[in-house]
This record gives structure tokens, C-alpha cells and sequence, in this order.
């Protein structure tokens, strides 16, 4: 018995997910081209094999044979085409507010083509071996993309969904793979994310999706820090590594995290392949450092008032003035006492920066532009990024604030990452 954080869903759309949660139960109900393994290396799926040529930009996908959908349909390349098509489709939709969330696809693929029943061939916008990541979208029948409910070619089928109440998963005869040991599941919705860890806590459930930074008691997650490259002021390279240097992760690990927490200096899983043990003398707390980027960029107190200042294009003073966005949990204030006066604004070495508030958050909207914002959440899972414009990827945690999303995008480069620290008790911390 499985618990999950689920009150919007109505009907089952894998490639138009309403809540985070929800992405984990498609997973077992839908598989897809590339899976990604424990090590976040790209594995075959429901490809076999796959080839590159000219140069990374064109790529070849061998379907393996004998697999069914659900229905007992053979899944066959048009099938791979159509799914690809119609989130392409709707990322290319300029009159779409919600460019989907699989968009991230659009920043990869130019054109995706069936060769023959079992061949997809994709010629791709970059030469970049990160395509193998956007490429775990859930392959769904040509017939069926926009349906409700449609066949799947993962290792269980819905049997029962009522919606905000329960789902019950039977395993699929016409799986793969073999048959799964578990063969019925009974997932139990909750209201919240709180509804949801008490349901494990007392054993009403035996497992739990939940991106909770509650749960992290029961298992490591990423708690980071992310900026706004698009904003104004964070626009200049400058302003970003000045904030950085002017944050003292270790004293907000320290007081705020009371010390149960393990520093990572980049959005990645340390000891994984991705993390880069090298980085430690870029991620120092040095206020001069701070200073003296900021004076380079024109900022400069010219009243005295403690608060750096510059004449903008319009021949008026501005302030250097920032804000945080916080996704807050109501059992839970870690993320907003780092994120205050008294948290991170006390834990930032002054060097004249405006703490302008923080704002609480809540994962709903769409992601559109958003002020000059700081970003402080839970980062639940990891994919990589080709340049600033995918802040897509990182679409299960939106934040909202008085209607207005917030956009953001997990760089690992030595600007855009401010901080990050593995949570590992956060229940003691309260």
C-alpha cells in the first residue's frame, strides 16, 4: 500500500501531470525510450540500443521487439513519433500558457521521424549528449496521446481510480519484463504532504511518493538555493557570484539545519558522476570578494543608507534590492527561517544587498517571468540542463506569489548555484 499527496487529478493524462506525485505513480504504469539508472546514467528502455552520427546531431533508436501495449497493441516507432509530437507540439504552441511538462524536449529535438516500425530517428537541435535525458517521457499509443487513461507498456494497469480517494494497480499481464512480484497495489490519496508522512509513521501505508522535506528523515533529498537568471539585477554574472560570496552556507547549515545536514556545492547527489569534488574554492563566504564585484558592476552606496544603489537606464536610483521565494510546508518552516531576517538575511555578510522579504510559496501556476527572485526548495529530481532556458526541467516545484509564477534554473556553474545541503533529520529541527 502506497501514499501519495493527490486532491487535483481527475482523470489520468501521463503527459499532462497535475501534481508531482502523481509523476511517480505513471511511472509504474508507463515506461519510456531511455530510463535513468541509480548511478543517473541514461539506460535502454523500451530501445535497446541507440546510435549517434554528424557529430551528435542525429540519432538512431532501435525499439526492441515483442513488446506490447496494455491492450496487447505492438508498440511500433509511429507510436514513439506521435507521443514526441504532441509534447513538441504543445511547447511550439505560442498561445499556450503551459507549455507542458515534458517542454524540455523543444530545447533538444528539431525533428523526430519514424524509419520503420521499429526505428525512431531524431535529428537534434544541438550537439549534446544530454538529449538522452529529455527522452524519458511516457510513450503512450498513437491513437490514445490525448486520452484519458491510455494504455501503457509499464509493469501494472489501473484497475480502479477514484479520484482524491485511492487508485488500484494491477500488474500488467502483457509487461516486458517479467511479471513483478508485487502484483496488486492499492495507492491512498492525501490532502497534504503532512497527511501523507503520518500515514507512514502510523503504518497505514507502507511506502510513500512524497517530496516533503519532513520525509527526509526516511531518506536523503537536495535542499538548494537557486537564482533568477532572467531578472534583472541577476542577469549580471557579477551580482551572482557576489551573492554567493556573501552567503555563509556553513552557518546556515549550522543554526538553521542545527547541523544534520551534509554541504553540497552544486544540485547533484555527492559521490554520484555528476558531482564535481573539485569546486570547493569557489564556494567560499567572502564579503570583500562580494564588495568588490558588486562595485565593478556600478553598485555603490551613494547616500550612505546602507544600501547599495546605481542610476538605472532611466536616470533614476535604484536599490539593490532582492526577494525570496520559499516553498513552504505548513508542518515545516526550515525553508522560511532560512529565508528570513533572522535566517539567511542574518547569515548574509553585509555588503549593503536589500534583504527585500520573503515570499511563501505554493506549487501551482505556470512558469512565466518573474522579478528579480531568489529561489530557496527542495530539488526532487535532478536533470540536466542545456543552458538557462531550461528552467522547464525543473517544473515539479513551481512557486507561485500572488499569482505570478517564479522561473528558475539549476546551473551547476559557479554563478547561478548559491548553496545546497542534504537534509538528513529536518523533523528535529522545526
Amino acid at each position: 500500500m502506497l501514499g501519495i499527496q493527490s486532491v487535483k487529478t481527475t482523470a489520468l493524462r501521463p503527459l499532462e501531470p497535475l501534481e508531482r506525485d502523481m509523476v511517480s505513480v505513471y511511472d509504474l504504469l508507463y515506461d519510456s525510450l531511455i530510463t535513468i539508472d541509480d548511478n543517473y546514467l541514461p539506460q535502454p528502455g523500451l530501445c535497446e540500443s541507440w546510435e549517434q552520427g554528424n557529430n551528435g546531431k542525429t540519432w538512431t533508436f532501435h525499439l526492441r521487439s515483442g513488446v506490447t501495449f496494455s491492450d496487447g497493441t505492438p508498440l511500433t516507432a509511429q507510436d514513439v513519433v506521435a507521443t514526441a509530437q504532441h509534447i513538441l507540439d504543445r511547447a511550439n504552441d505560442e498561445g499556450a500558457q503551459d507549455k507542458g511538462y515534458y517542454a524540455n524536449l523543444n530545447y533538444f529535438v528539431d525533428k523526430i521521424t519514424a524509419t520503420n516500425d521499429t526505428t525512431v530517428t531524431i535529428r537534434a537541435k544541438r550537439s549534446y549528449w544530454g538529449l538522452l535525458y529529455a527522452l524519458t517521457f511516457p510513450i503512450l499509443p498513437a491513437a490514445y496521446v490525448t486520452a484519458d487513461n491510455p494504455p501503457g507498456t509499464g509493469a501494472y494497469v489501473v484497475s480502479t481510480f477514484e479520484p482524491s480517494n485511492y487508485l488500484w494497480l494491477q500488474a500488467n499481464a502483457n509487461w516486458w519484463q517479467n511479471l513483478p512480484q508485487v502484483r496488486e497495489i492499492m495507492i491512498i490519496c492525501h490532502n497534504t504532504p503532512g497527511a501523507v508522512i503520518e500515514s507512514y509513521e502510523y503504518a497505514r501505508v507502507d511506502a510513500i511518493f512524497t517530496r516533503s522535506v519532513s520525509a527526509a528523515q526516511y531518506r536523503n533529498q537536495l535542499e538548494t538555493l537557486l537564482m533568477n537568471h532572467s531578472a534583472s539585477k541577476l542577469s549580471s554574472i557579477n551580482v551572482r557570484k557576489a551573492i554567493r560570496y556573501a552567503i555563509d552556507v556553513d552557518k546556515i547549515a549550522a543554526t538553521v539545519y542545527m547541523g544534520m545536514v551534509k554541504r553540497t556545492d552544486t544540485p547533484a547527489i555527492p559521490g554520484s558522476w555528476m558531482y564535481n569534488n573539485n569546486l570547493g574554492a569557489y564556494f567560499v563566504t567572502d564579503p570583500d570578494a562580494a564588495r568588490t564585484l558588486l562595485s565593478e558592476d556600478g553598485w555603490y552606496d551613494s547616500n550612505e543608507d546602507g544600501i547599495l544603489d546605481r542610476v538605472d537606464g532611466k536616470g533614476e536610483l535604484e536599490k539593490l534590492s532582492l526577494r525570496l521565494d520559499v516553498y513552504e510546508e505548513p508542518d515545516n518552516n526550515v525553508r522560511v527561517e532560512a529565508a528570513s531576517p533572522g535566517g539567511s538575511g542574518d547569515r548574509m555578510h553585509r555588503v549593503g544587498t536589500h534583504h527585500g522579504g520573503y515570499g511563501k510559496a505554493s506549487e501551482s501556476g505556470q512558469l512565466r517571468p518573474g522579478p528579480d527572485l531568489l529561489r530557496h526548495g527542495r530539488l526532487p529530481r535532478f536533470r540536466l540542463s542545456a543552458d538557462e532556458k531550461q528552467h522547464r526541467q525543473l517544473r515539479p516545484l513551481q512557486f507561485q506569489r500572488h499569482g505570478r509564477a517564479v522561473q528558475g534554473a539549476a546551473q551547476q556553474d559557479r554563478s547561478g548555484q548559491l548553496c545546497g545541503y542534504s537534509v538528513q533529520n529536518p523533523d528535529q529541527v522545526r
